[in-house]
Formats: C-alpha cells, structure tokens, sequence
C-alpha cells in the first residue's frame, strides 16, 4: 500500500517538474515596444497633442488622438501626416481618428505615396485634397 502512494508521488512529482522544465530553461521573449510607434507619440505630445495612441505596421499608420484646443484641426492633421508619412514611409495608408473627448468625431484616410506626391510637387494640394477620404 504504502509503496503504490510512493509511485503515485513521485510519479506526479516528474509530471509537474516536466512540465516546468521547458518554462525554466527557456524563458519568455519580452514584448518590445515598436520604437515608430514611440516616435510618433514623442512627436505628438511636443505639439501638446498628449495621450494618442499609435500603432504602425506596415499596412497602415493609425492615430487615435483628441482634438487639440490650441491649433485647427486641419494644422493639427497636416502635422500627424507629415510625422507620421516621414517615420514609417513604407506604410500604405495613414489613418486619423480625430476625439473629442471619448466620441469620435472624425477619420481622415490618405494614402502615403498621396502624401509625398504632394510634398514632391507631384500632384497639386487641391488633388491631394480630392483623394483624402473623410468620415465620421
């Protein structure tokens, strides 16, 4: 009797150390956090546009801020474009998601290469203006 409780233990004593075996002699990989995506948040907050949240990939360039007080909304979206098109140029789109408060208020889609279309003299602002989709 006793030596098939002695079984049993030592038995579920290697189950428990195998199974934290693999966990101790490989630990887990840090989350890094994108350094674009702390560019572009740094960028931000110097123009006291505080509190966005950012997140670059490859596809797009997303910002969720809050309308500032103390610039135009269109001042404001020129700047986050040209921050955002100038630290992850390979991205195809940016896309802005403008608060006021917690409801949103607006989204701006342009496309990347638009935008250095325009700054490249390319195409004209009022093309560039054409091409931006605007939503609420």
């Amino acid at each position: 009797m006793y030596k098939k409780g002695g079984i049993l233990i030592a038995i579920t004593i290697m189950g428990i150390l195998a199974t934290i075996s693999p966990t101790l002699s490989h630990p887990q990989s840090e989350i890094t956090p994108n350094p674009i995506n702390t560019e572009l948040s740094s960028a931000l907050a110097a123009v006291r546009i505080e509190n966005a949240f950012v997140d670059v990939t490859d596809k797009r360039v997303l910002i969720k801020y809050n309308a500032p007080k103390h610039m135009s909304m269109a001042a404001a979206q020129h700047y986050i474009m040209s921050k955002a098109a100038n630290a992850a140029p390979n991205s195809r789109r940016i896309v802005l998601q403008v608060y006021g408060g917690s409801i949103p208020f607006e989204e701006v889609v342009v496309d990347t290469g638009d935008y250095f279309a325009v700054m490249n003299k390319k195409i004209t602002y009022r093309d560039f203006e054409k091409r931006i989709e605007r939503g609420a």
